[in-house]
């Protein structure tokens, strides 16, 4: 009975290993024959993308958060350096201001000093000519009336009229209109020296009016007053002339930091536009796709996951975009580094993200 027992159980036993064993053989070349029909999929298929999940953690995100900081930085710098320029120009542009104020005011200025000049000029020469008048016929009362006077003190001191001491006195009294003769010619000189001064200052100041509006020069002999009002108003134009070769190459700068602006301006959209910088405050998926899969990836493009490798497939989500720049990346099969570009995709579900690979476009096996 013991025996029979025994044998039974050594049969059972022989079964059960032979069963385990063709289980065995059985799972090692169903795995042999999946990975070979994976394989083979993989190497012809075109419409695989390898899915990443992108967190603040992530290095891109990191890089791209750097990347941001640095561009911010140079676009403000730029716009800090732009401030000032535009400061610099503002205050030369004040300045020129000033100084056509000045110019436009100096050449006015000019003409109402020569008018006024002219002015005191006439009305002394109308005084000049009637204190000439006026001279010639009081030199002339003077000189008869000395004559004749002179005449009569001599008669009436001889006939005894007068005595020695009236006659002297009489005699002094005469003599005061010499005295006034000089005066009056004093006062002539006067008269002249006034009139050819004023003469001369107009001169120059008309000869000053004819050099500003760029006909004549200055002449020979100007007046010192003159030479230095010329002064101020070449010291004025000088400046001018200075600020304006100062101005161009600042507005030229200034054009060229709006450039430099504008490029930052747009990097800074871009980045901004990007999953990356989506993915500094949440997780954001992307997916890896091979340059031969290109063909098939398309916005709107619908992904597929499968629950069991190649099958039980369904749709899990759409292709949003391409992201500019090359990357490389290992296939999700293989080893090889492959060369490709990133896709931005939006999944109903992020688990979905961490398989090894999803399908764009359609089902694979279409099962």
């Amino acid at each position: 009975m013991w025996k029979n027992l025994v044998n039974q159980f050594n049969s059972l036993f022989v079964n059960a290993y032979k069963l385990m064993g063709f289980a065995v053989l059985t799972a090692i070349l169903v795995g042999i024959v999946s990975y070979l029909g994976m394989s083979l999929f993989y190497l012809v298929d075109r419409e695989w993308v390898a899915p990443i999940i992108l967190s603040p953690s992530s290095e891109r995100v990191i890089q791209m958060n750097s990347q941001l900081i640095q561009q911010k930085y140079n676009h403000d710098k730029l716009e800090v350096e732009r401030m000032m320029l535009e400061t610099q120009l503002r205050s030369i542009e004040r300045t020129l201001a000033v100084n056509r104020t000045f110019q436009e005011r100096f050449k006015k200025a000019i003409s109402a000093d020569r008018a006024v000049k002219q002015r005191e000029l006439k009305g002394l020469s109308k005084i000049y000519s009637e204190y000439l008048a006026t001279k010639t016929k009081v030199q002339e009362a003077n000189e008869a009336f000395t004559k004749m006077s002179e005449q009569d003190l001599k008669k009436n001191f001889e006939a005894g009229l007068v005595d020695e001491d009236g006659y002297i006195r009489t005699k002094f009294a005469l003599s005061q209109s010499i005295t006034n003769k000089i005066a009056y010619d004093q006062k002539q000189v006067d008269f002249e020296s006034r009139k050819l001064e004023l003469e001369r200052k107009i001169a120059s100041l008309r000869t000053l009016e004819d050099r500003l509006s760029q006909t004549n020069s200055i002449g020979e002999h100007p007046n010192y007053d003159v030479l230095l009002m010329e002064k101020e108003y070449q010291n004025s134009l000088l400046e001018a002339a200075e600020l304006e070769s100062q101005k161009q190459p600042i507005v030229q700068q200034i054009a060229m930091l709006d450039s430099s602006m504008e490029q930052y301006d747009k990097i800074l959209a871009t980045i901004q536009q990007s999953p990356y910088y989506k993915a500094m405050t949440e997780k954001v998926s992307i997916a890896f796709s091979p340059y031969s899969n290109l063909h098939n990836i398309r916005q709107g493009a619908p992904i597929y996951g499968c629950s069991l490798e190649l099958i039980w497939c369904h749709k899990v989500g759409e292709v949003v975009k391409l992201l500019d720049g090359e990357i490389s990346a290992r296939h999700p099969m293989f080893s090889s580094e492959l060369r490709g570009v990133m896709v931005e995709i939006k999944l109903d579900d992020m688990t979905w993200a961490e398989e090894q690979a999803l399908h764009v476009d359609s089902k694979p096996l279409l099962i």
